[in-house]
């Protein structure tokens, strides 16, 4: 009502309109406004306006099934599981679909039900019984589910592969040295740490360090020793050895090497893991 009288206001306005009369119009169309906010506000009313003008009339459908708890879609739209109860346009085709819940992963206990509701009366109900699939349609289904598997876990494989090669090539990319071979071992008194790395980098490097650190049994720090790289200046890819001695411990049982330049230690990795 509200929103025939803001339109007849507005055509007044419209109509008699004139020289300081603007005013009446900005009223009206600012009412219509207002009036027609006010109807679509309110939940149904737009549509039971339309649904008067068109003479559309609703039904209400009570759907029930064996087995229950199936999906039902109306329009492709779910609406619900069974038993349910659905809403659709009098006297016109509406096509629906119900799908059992389906108790296993790897194939259907149940054939989907495809149907259209063409109701006249104002309520109605209908039963739907679905259809079970038989053993072979099932053993299909289980070796399609087999397939997607195995298909499934060579791309998850295959992802995994690349991440880890995409992993060592930066790996080998951010790398400053690369660790050639290295060992050490007692010589009477000392120990005697040896081994070659290479410059892996673009740059020329310079007074670089091998520092050695020793561990007891437990993988506790115990001591360390250190020597430059006998080539005090690297080229890019350019190798050098490197040789340093260190007082004999009897719990020394591990080491590890690190590479200094400016006494900072720098990103190394071993040539087996490149190749």
């Amino acid at each position: 009502m509200l929103l025939i009288i803001a339109i007849a206001l507005l055509v007044w306005g419209l109509i008699y309109i004139g020289p300081g009369k603007r005013v009446v119009l900005v009223f009206a169309v600012g009412l219509g406004i207002v009036g027609a906010a006010n109807i679509v506000g309110k939940s149904g009313l737009l549509q039971a306006f339309g649904d008067e003008i068109s003479g559309r009339q609703y039904a209400e459908v009570r759907v029930a099934t064996d087995p229950e708890n199936a999906a039902v879609f109306v329009d492709g739209k779910t609406v619900g599981r069974t038993p349910t109860t659905v809403t659709v346009v009098r006297a016109q085709a509406t096509p629906y679909r119900v799908m059992a819940d389906e108790p296993y992963d790897d194939y259907d206990l149940y054939k989907p039900f495809e149907g259209v509701l063409n109701v006249t009366s104002e309520r109605e109900s209908i039963s739907v019984w679905l259809e079970r699939t038989t053993a072979e349609e099932q053993a299909a289904q289980r070796q399609r589910a087999e397939e997607e598997r195995r298909r499934a876990a060579e791309a998850a494989e295959q992802r995994r592969r690349e991440a880890e090669q995409a992993a060592q090539r930066r790996r080998i990319a951010n790398a400053v040295f690369i660790i050639e071979n290295w060992s050490w071992g007692r010589s009477y008194d000392n120990y005697i740490v040896e081994g070659q790395v290479t410059n892996n980098t673009d740059a020329v490097i310079r007074h670089a360090k091998a520092l050695i650190e020793f561990y007891d049994s437990a993988g506790t720090f115990l001591s360390s020793d250190w020597t430059y790289l006998d080539f005090t200046t690297l080229a890019p890819r350019q190798s050098t050895p490197f040789k340093a001695y260190a007082d004999y411990n009897p719990l020394y049982k591990s080491a590890r090497l690190h590479i200094l330049v400016d006494n900072r230690p720098m990103t190394t990795i071993r040539r087996q893991e490149i190749e």
